[in-house]
């Protein structure tokens, strides 16, 4: 996301942050190209369940239409989402093998 150039950098824990929902935007969005086709309904439904800041709504908008072109390349987002938690999520790991 885009920040002013007069902002201090990003903290250890807002930078595990913002990746961390740079992730879950991508995994959502490929998500819903995963069937071949996204629908605005499935925006809207994403919209209501993550709650991003006021000031970020448009940036957010921009990239999950962006990523929603294709589920190709899930796999970086899913493994960024992993790495950023500090955990082994079984889930994500299945994902990420499985489908390379």
């Amino acid at each position: 996301m885009d920040r002013p150039l007069d902002r201090a950098p990003l903290k250890p824990v807002e930078t595990q942050s913002a990746a961390f929902t740079i992730a879950a935007i991508a995994l959502a969005a490929k998500l819903s190209a995963a069937d071949g086709r996204s629908s605005e309904a499935e925006f809207r439904t994403f919209q209501r369940l993550f709650s991003v800041e006021p000031g970020e709504a448009e940036n957010v908008a921009r990239f999950y239409r962006f990523a929603q072109k294709s589920p190709h390349g899930f796999e970086l987002y899913a493994s960024q989402a992993r790495d950023t938690l500090g955990l082994e999520i079984r889930c994500l790991s299945i994902c990420s093998t499985a489908c390379s």
